[in-house]
């Protein structure tokens, strides 16, 4: 008989995505599948239904005007320059909502993106009502922390979130919220899905260090190849030339490593050969980018539709992933499925699917010199190099979709 599972997500979409397509995977494989959401961009879907839970219109705008004023005000004021969005841990249903909206009786219980939707307390809930099996599926660090999303080098979240580097004022808030996750899920069964830079963070959390661990490397599927002559031209890249690409969504966001790829760019731009020009594809919000060397020619695309994403992938030889901290980002994950090697920092997905001397370049960790060492290897390499790369790549993506997190639950 088709077990159940109760799908819970913030909205099914941006982060919230990933978890949808790890719920679609079990429907594939003969589970019943029935989600919650706050927010539904997929308003129809052949695979499950997704639906809307709101206790009413008035209710969900006053819960909203509250996250707004926190987020926008308080940490306006408190929150430290350059460190990633802090939450309270605060729920906008309760776990009885959740059930009387369920068609069914759960066998297990997916959590994704649940910050401003579910609390700690609220998961405890459903395990309580229900005894089914929680499984969370780490979208970033807040599982781990007091709050914040994304730690960087803090590693107050092993020991409580004590004076957390992220807030200046009322470093408390991130102390309680941190409690909450003691008190509520230490004794409670869970098993936690992620990469295993998440997974290797959460093992040193006290109250998850006795919980299963599953990892988690998304497998894209790209449904077309694309010669990369053909791809260049779409984006007038000389075939000579050796292109980079990489993705800029905010560039005020030290997050991201905009400056650590500029950096390493216009170290890169000293070694050019005057015979073999670099280029840079950059998709995004490019058009604030810091001063990058004349000697890199950079072409701005702007936000692409999926077929421009992958054709981007393809007219590239290489893409770059400065990011700080992350689970991700997700841009690694299609460019290996492209058949294309990544230079990143040894962080989130990376860990994964970035092989020294097979599927990439791991550079120490903020060091620009160490990332265009990594670029200028890439730009030395002959054809028939950079081709074992690629194969390197495309087996990598093979051997993931071979690795299923959810093989606990056919047991």
């Amino acid at each position: 008989m088709p077990q159940n599972v109760l799908v819970l997500n913030y909205d099914d979409s941006r982060g919230g995505g990933v978890v949808w397509t790890s719920a679609k995977e079990l429907q594939d494989i003969g589970f019943n599948i029935f989600e919650l959401s706050l927010i539904r961009t997929r308003i129809s879907t052949k695979n499950f239904f997704v639906d809307v839970i709101r206790k009413n219109t008035i209710s969900y705008i006053l819960f909203k005007l509250k996250v707004y004023f926190f987020n926008r005000l308080f940490l306006f004021i408190n929150k430290k320059k350059n460190y990633c969005f802090m939450s309270k841990g605060k729920a906008y249903v309760s776990a009885d909502d959740i059930l009387q909206k369920c068609p069914f009786i759960p066998d297990y219980i997916l959590i994704g993106w649940y910050d401003y939707f579910l609390s700690p307390k609220t998961i405890f809930d459903l395990y309580c009502k229900t005894g089914t099996s929680i499984i969370i599926s780490m979208i970033d660090e807040f599982v781990i922390a007091g709050g914040c999303h994304y730690p960087f080098e803090c590693t107050n979240y092993m020991i409580g979130c004590m004076d957390c580097p992220s807030l200046s004022l009322n470093k408390k808030i991130a102390v309680r919220t941190y409690k909450n996750k003691m008190r509520y899920w230490s004794n409670m069964p869970m098993h936690i899905v992620a990469t295993s830079y998440d997974l290797n963070r959460a093992k040193l959390v006290p109250y998850l260090k006795n919980k299963s661990m599953h990892r988690l490397v998304g497998t894209p599927t790209i449904p077309f190849v694309l010669e990369k002559e053909s791809a260049r031209k779409t984006f007038n890249i000389n075939i000579t030339d050796f292109a980079i690409m990489a993705a800029v969504t905010n560039i005020s966001d030290k997050r991201k490593g905009v400056l650590e790829l500029v950096g390493a760019l216009n170290l890169l731009a000293c070694k050019i050969d005057e015979n073999k020009r670099i280029t840079l594809l950059l998709l995004g919000n490019g058009s604030d980018l810091p001063f990058i060397d004349d000697r890199i020619n950079v072409i701005l695309t702007g936000y692409l539709d999926k077929k421009g994403l992958y054709s981007a992938y393809y007219a590239c030889d290489i893409f770059a992933s400065p990011s700080l901290d992350d689970s991700g980002p997700y841009t690694v994950n299609y460019s290996i499925a492209c058949g294309r090697p990544v230079v990143s920092f040894p962080i989130g997905v990376a860990l994964d699917l970035v092989i020294p001397q097979k599927t990439g370049y791991l550079a120490k960790y903020k060091n620009i010199q160490d990332m265009a060492d990594g670029f200028y290897e890439f730009y030395r390499m002959d054809k028939k190099q950079l081709l074992l790369y690629q194969d390197n790549c495309l087996s990598l993506i093979d051997k993931f979709r071979g690795e299923h997190w959810y093989s606990f639950m056919l047991k």
